[in-house]
């Protein structure tokens, strides 16, 4: 199944605007995801350069499903 909504140039850039407003004023952010696929499809799509420099990915130990 494709969701065309994620694939949509201008909902992207509406959300990413909306996250650069939202952390517009704080630290450093930092956001754990578990899942290897996550990861590996945040690589793909190229998520992490989207993100404002204050909001970091960081890969977790994995989940405990796949290890």
């Amino acid at each position: 199944m494709k969701v065309s909504v994620f694939s949509s140039r201008k909902i992207v850039r509406e959300l990413t605007s909306a996250l650069r407003e939202a952390s517009n004023g704080l630290g450093l952010q930092k956001i754990m995801h578990v899942c290897g696929t996550h990861e590996h499809e945040i690589g793909r799509h190229g998520i992490r350069q989207l993100l404002p420099e204050n909001v970091k990915l960081i890969a977790g130990p994995g989940c405990p499903v796949c290890i």
